[in-house]
Parts: C-alpha cells; sequence; structure tokens
C-alpha cells in the first residue's frame, strides 16, 4: 500500500470515527432532554460518567455562546440554574488563568465586561477564605498582589455590611485592627492609615454595645422586631446578630436544647438554621472537617446535609444501580476531544 492510499484509509478512519462521536453526543444529549438518568445513559450507551459530563458541559457553554437564556438550557438538559451558572463561571475562570481576555470572553459568552470581573473577583474572594496567600492566589490568576489585595478589600468592606468585625478577621486570617484599618481607607481617606482611629474604635465599640443589648433582649424571649423598634435599628441587623450568637453556641458545643432554651428557638428552627449555615460556609469553600467542628457535628452528619441539599436542587432522580458495564473503545478521551 502506498503513502497516499495509507492517508486515504486514515483520512476515512477519522471521519468515520469523529461521525460515530457526534451520533452518539446526539444520542446522550437526547436521552438527558428525555429526563433519563446519568447511570441508565452510561449503562445503555457503554460510556463513563466522565464522558456524558463532558457531553453535558460542551452543549451548556455551546448554547451559552449561542446566546440562550440559562434559565431555558436548565430546563431542557434538566439541571438546576445554579448548576448551570457554576459550569459557565468554571469555564470563566479556566480561561482567564490560561491568559483569555475578559472582553472575548464577554463578547463570546454574551455578558457584560463588569461581570467577568465579578465573577473573578468572586471566584478569588473564595481561594482566600480558603487560606491560600495573596501571593499564591496572584501567581494563579496571573495578576499582580496589589490587584489581589483590593479584591480581598472590596470583600472585606462589603461583609462588614452584614457580618461583625471579628468575623471578618476570622475569615481572611487578620487582626481586627486590620479590618478597622482597611473600612479607614473609605470612610476616613485623610486618616493616617497605620494606626486606628478614634473614630474607628468608637465605630466597633458601638457595635459591640449594641450586640449586647440585642442578645439581651433574645434572652427575655423578646421577637426580632420588637428589639428593632426598641433600639432603633435595622431587624436584619438583630436576625444577623441572633444567629452569629447561636453559631457561637454551637461552636461552644452547648447541647440543641440549651441553646433553643437560651434564644426562644424551636429545636427544629435551630437545625434549619444550622443547616442554612453549613450550605453558605461550603459555598464560600470552607471543607467539612473544619466546618463539622465548628458546628459540633460529625463530618459524615455534616455531609448529608450539602448532599440533601443538592438532591433537592437537581430534579433528576438517581438511580442507585451499580454500572458494571465497559465503555466502548472507541469512545476514548481523543474522540471526547473531537466533539464540539
Amino acid at each position: 500500500m502506498s503513502d497516499y492510499e495509507k492517508q486515504v484509509v486514515t483520512s476515512k478512519r477519522r471521519f468515520q470515527i469523529r461521525t460515530q462521536a457526534i451520533e452518539k453526543k446526539q444520542d446522550v444529549l437526547a436521552e438527558i432532554r428525555h429526563r433519563k438518568t446519568n447511570a441508565y445513559i452510561i449503562k445503555k450507551h457503554h460510556l463513563t460518567l466522565w464522558q456524558v459530563r463532558f457531553v453535558i458541559k460542551r452543549e451548556i457553554i455551546r448554547q451559552i455562546k449561542k446566546g440562550t437564556r440559562m434559565e431555558i438550557i436548565a430546563h431542557r438538559l434538566n439541571m438546576s440554574l445554579d448548576q448551570i451558572r457554576e459550569l459557565r463561571n468554571n469555564y470563566i475562570k479556566h480561561h482567564l488563568i490560561n491568559g483569555a481576555s475578559k472582553n472575548n470572553l464577554a463578547k463570546k459568552l454574551h455578558m457584560e465586561h463588569q461581570q467577568i470581573l465579578t465573577i473573578r473577583n468572586h471566584m478569588i474572594e473564595k481561594k482566600l477564605v480558603q487560606k491560600l496567600t495573596i501571593k499564591e492566589v496572584a501567581h494563579r490568576w496571573r495578576l499582580v498582589e496589589s490587584s489581589v489585595e483590593k479584591i480581598r478589600e472590596q470583600a472585606i468592606l462589603r461583609r462588614l455590611q452584614m457580618t461583625h468585625p471579628e468575623d471578618v478577621a476570622t475569615t481572611f486570617r487578620l487582626s481586627v485592627e486590620d479590618v478597622l484599618r482597611i473600612r479607614q481607607k473609605i470612610s476616613q481617606p485623610l486618616a493616617l492609615q497605620g494606626h486606628v482611629t478614634k473614630e474607628s474604635k468608637k465605630w466597633l465599640k458601638n457595635i459591640n454595645r449594641q450586640e449586647q443589648a440585642i442578645v439581651a433582649s433574645l434572652e427575655q424571649g423578646k421577637p426580632t422586631r420588637i428589639i428593632a423598634q426598641q433600639l432603633n435599628i435595622n431587624q436584619k441587623f438583630v436576625i444577623r446578630t441572633s444567629t452569629r450568637h447561636i453559631e457561637q453556641a454551637f461552636e461552644q458545643r452547648q447541647p440543641l436544647v440549651e441553646i433553643s432554651k437560651r434564644f426562644y428557638t424551636p429545636v427544629d428552627e435551630l437545625r434549619k438554621l444550622r443547616n442554612q449555615r453549613i450550605l453558605y460556609y461550603r459555598e464560600d469553600g470552607i471543607k467539612a472537617r473544619i466546618l463539622a467542628r465548628k458546628f459540633n457535628m460529625k463530618t459524615t452528619a455534616l455531609q448529608k446535609v450539602v448532599y440533601h441539599n443538592r438532591a433537592v436542587q437537581q430534579p433528576m432522580k438517581k438511580d442507585k444501580k451499580e454500572n458494571k458495564t465497559e465503555p466502548l473503545t472507541l469512545f476514548s478521551v481523543e474522540v471526547c476531544a473531537k466533539f464540539m
């Protein structure tokens, strides 16, 4: 066989493999639209879970690039809007880390430049909360350290609007004085930034005084609405203070019954609140074992809370049957790369 004939055979073989891969992809998407489970698709088409997820991810990005609304994509693929958004954000993260232009990404995904920046900054904030250093984050995202510092400062200022300075300091592994100095940059731009001013100290003192008054009223069984009226403050601040001190009670390993009596809150409501806070911290990227210690739970019990929430968000029922079939050799990683 001549070299030319070999090239023709190879070309035909490649075309055949690509055609089979495209047909397989269309079959998988059709099954998903008919609300078939991943386990069913894996067994019927002799695929791996990785291959099924690969098809779904590529289809989601393709639809977003076409300008299809994420709500419609979620409905078509039987997924939650949060799952679609997470896949899109991971796509943005991957391309930004690899040097892609924010303007080009915004154009491709039918987004504003500021939206891309917001997503990037939120992901950087999560990495800082997960105890990565500014230097490590800057290196990974190809940024100068001063840019990461500004992102951290913005995150701190935003969290100060709804979180106690002590909790913000703990989250970012800073001292309370460091947090106050960051706040001073905005509220007192003319002040010497090396020192904590009297105004900042007074601001913190007022917050602590308000908290003490709120906790005392909560322990008397007063509703948050009444407390807010009596102290002339926003009810949301009262609720946040209540949540903070209930969290502290969990950290101090106080039994649920004692916390319930102290704050006049039913045990079931305390469990709901605890679970909501667990999901909030997991969204921030805090590890399960750290949260288990924080909320005085076993790690397995905490993971069940997270798993149950994901199951509620995911409308597709999961097939518990194990797939014992081997994937087809022709549907390899190399073939997957040719899908799009």
